[in-house]
């Protein structure tokens, strides 16, 4: 048998034996154990702070070219004091200059984005701006600042009523957060990106405004952004000069527009490359879409984490294979090679883990920034980490060899799932009292069985065969179908 054949052989059979089987056979301790972790804020905040890496390192590995699909328009501080006189809200005359500028050039843009408060303050019709928006309202998505009802106006409530009328599209502009971060893959329903991306929209994915006082639970969507334009993307920054803002949207030529302040620092949020405005995360977003971002699904990303740990247990098995021949002959004799196979093994195998771990995430990181398919990294550390404490013991069980996929399927799977049927078929017998057992000792005297040893094997049979086979083989089937 070649190298390369005898590599794939041994390959599939660790696939199956370490991965498969302890998966489907998996100890309640075990099960137990990472439903337990699974639960906490703990696992939560490693989840989120390994998709914070795992954004940034594919940003780090994404091409220098910026895409010109989407174009931020940011009104920085010089904009907001030369241009609008540093007064907030935002005068409704020289916004609409600038919204007609960037409009006039921006002839293929699927839509225009506006992360700007332009609803009304009291004695402010703002007739001119409306009309400007009523005749292409196609083309805009405009911000909803109104997120419960004790926000909520009669002049609001009668500007967004027209608007909505006259076919302009609105939505949200928040963004979720998690321990301090904004999400880079998920968008709440209803949205400034998600209705963007919804010419059929309209304003009907707004929020219940009639629910009371305490904020909405507002639902999410997946929506990955881009890392790069994270990083960073495209932005223009209004300064005043109107000519100036034409020939950049016009040699441009973008997609999409969206428009936001980046004056001040009310709008700064959290990302895993510093602080953005939160103009730009929805820019990002956008350019996600437009890019074709997306994320492996469940299985995939668990088959992934499979094949890591098998090629992680097959290197491991070498290292075993030599201790066995270099090391474990002295072990009686030498107090060293005991230590280093009891006590230094175990340290250097969580070393060695780590490394692999981080290597496979810059690995994935590497392949999401050249095809923008995004393979998390959380899923198979912990499956990693988790089968080296509850399967492999840090090292101190014995991987070993194995010799074919059909020998593993038989003695690894089916053979104790016979062994516990078989169990629970003796004890029923005996205790039914139809017929003897051949129940014997370890010299092969019989052993007789009260009717209490019985009961007590059939409550541990079944507690072994549910627990080692159908409830793991349970949960791993609904995790797939609940992802």
């Amino acid at each position: 048998m070649s190298r390369v054949a005898h590599f794939w052989q041994a390959f599939v059979s660790h696939f199956l034996h370490e991965i498969l089987l302890h998966s489907l056979r998996g100890t309640l301790l075990a099960g137990g154990m990472v439903l337990l972790v699974s639960s906490t804020g703990a696992w939560k905040y490693m989840g989120n702070s390994m998709q914070a890496n795992d954004l940034r390192r594919a940003a780090a590995y994404s091409k220098d070219s910026i895409s010109p699909s989407v174009l931020m328009v940011a009104i920085d501080d010089t904009g907001f004091d030369q241009f609008y006189g540093g007064r907030s809200p935002l005068d409704r005359k020289q916004l609409q200059r600038m919204l007609e500028v960037v409009e006039r050039n921006a002839p293929n843009a699927r839509g225009i984005v506006i992360d700007l408060d332009l609803s009304p303050v009291p004695g402010d019709t703002q007739e001119a701006l409306f009309g400007f928006f009523a005749t292409k309202p196609q083309r805009w998505v405009l911000a909803e600042p109104v997120r419960k009802r004790s926000d909520d106006t009669d002049v609001r409530r009668h500007w967004r009523e027209r608007l909505c009328a006259a076919g302009v599209r609105m939505a949200l502009p928040y963004l979720p957060t998690e321990f301090g971060y904004v999400v880079s893959t998920q968008q709440y329903r209803g949205s400034l990106v998600d209705v963007a991306l919804h010419p059929d929209a309209g304003c009907a994915r707004l929020p219940d405004l009639e629910q009371g006082d305490a904020n909405p639970v507002l639902k999410r969507s997946t929506a990955l952004m881009a890392p790069d334009y994270v990083n960073h993307g495209l932005v223009v920054p209004f300064q005043g000069d109107l000519d100036l803002l034409a020939q950049t949207v016009a040699g441009i030529d973008p997609q999409w527009v969206v428009i936001g302040g980046t004056w001040g620092v009310t709008d700064l949020l959290n990302t895993p490359m510093g602080e953005r405005y939160g103009a730009q995360l929805h820019a990002a977003a956008l350019q996600g879409h437009v890019q074709g971002e997306r994320q492996a699904s469940f299985l995939f990303q668990i088959t992934v984490a499979w094949i890591v740990v098998a090629l992680i247990a097959l290197q491991i098995g070498a290292v075993q294979g030599w201790m066995k021949r270099a090391v474990d002959p002295w072990m009686e004799s030498f107090t060293g090679h005991r230590f280093f196979k009891l006590r230094l093994w175990p340290l250097l195998l969580v070393l060695f883990v780590v490394l692999q771990v981080g290597l496979v995430s810059e690995l994935l990181a590497v392949l999401r920034a050249h095809t923008h398919f995004w393979i998390p990294s959380a899923e198979m550390a912990v499956l990693v980490i988790g089968t080296m404490a509850f399967v492999w013991n840090w090292g101190l069980t014995d991987i070993g060899g194995h010799h074919t996929v059909s020998h593993v399927w038989h003695h690894g799977f089916l053979q104790p799932v016979k062994d516990d049927w078989a169990s629970l078929r003796t004890a029923w017998t005996s205790l039914s009292g139809r017929s003897a057992t051949n129940c014997t000792d370890a010299d092969g005297n019989p052993l007789p069985v009260s009717r209490v040893r019985a009961v007590a094997e059939i409550t541990l049979a079944t507690a072994s065969l549910c627990g080692q086979t159908v409830l793991p083989t349970a949960v791993l089937v609904y995790e797939l179908l609940a992802h």
